[in-house]
């Protein structure tokens, strides 16, 4: 720690650029540091919806912010004396790359669809299968949510979504607890849901693995 104190004591010329990278180093490292512990990553395509979800269930406040996000927003959350950290991920595909360096620390994965775009299931599918591929990804647990079902007024693409993305198609990548969940936030208790769900079943992760300080 010597040199630290030392780079931070002369901050001139390029010892000011150097402290200024170590200290986004370490700035970084605690941050990760702190994800790794209980970290439920949200993830999906762009505008699926992803913020508005994850504002809910960590706050309970109904945002409508269509602004796209363009990195990976967090929020720390206790829910039952534990401390978590709520991933919100981007989902253009120019952004994805960003997802690399937190999908390693998740305990928890919340994938969000957008149902009422069905042209785009495709691509929703290749991005669920590279996640779900990675060995890091393993036995993780996943929420999947068929999202903003009040747009789907016939309910046939609600029924489509869930031929394309059934839990046969989850099972494939391997042995893991999967819950499926038909969500919208014009009706918030469909959100109630899923958070009721998640904290239960996190709990008991982290009691299963001495996650908590008992």
């Amino acid at each position: 720690m010597g040199k630290f104190k030392i780079l931070l004591i002369f901050p001139i010329g390029r010892n000011l650029f150097i402290s200024a990278f170590f200290y986004i180093y370490l700035h970084k490292f605690w941050e990760m540091r702190k994800m790794s512990r209980h970290s439920i990553s949200f993830i999906g395509l762009d505008f699926a919806g992803k913020t508005t979800v994850a504002t809910y269930l960590s706050t309970g406040r109904i945002i409508r912010d269509f602004r796209p996000t363009l990195d990976i927003n967090y929020t720390e959350v206790i829910f039952d004396q534990i401390d978590y950290m709520f991933l919100d991920y981007p989902g253009q595909a120019k952004l994805r790359h960003s997802w690399n360096k937190c999908l390693a620390v998740s305990r928890f994965l919340v994938y969000v669809l957008d149902i009422s775009t069905p042209g785009r299931f495709l691509e929703a599918e290749d991005v669920l299968t590279k996640v779900l591929k990675r060995k890091d990804m393993d036995h993780i647990p996943l929420i999947f949510l068929y999202h903003k079902t009040d747009l789907d007024k016939s309910g046939n693409k609600l029924k489509y979504a869930k031929l394309f993305f059934d839990r046969e198609f989850i099972e494939q990548f391997g042995e893991r607890d999967v819950r499926f969940f038909d969500t919208t936030i014009e009706k918030p208790k469909t959100l109630d849901v899923v958070k009721n769900y998640m904290v239960d079943h996190i709990v008991e992760l982290a009691k299963a693995h001495s996650y908590l300080d008992l």
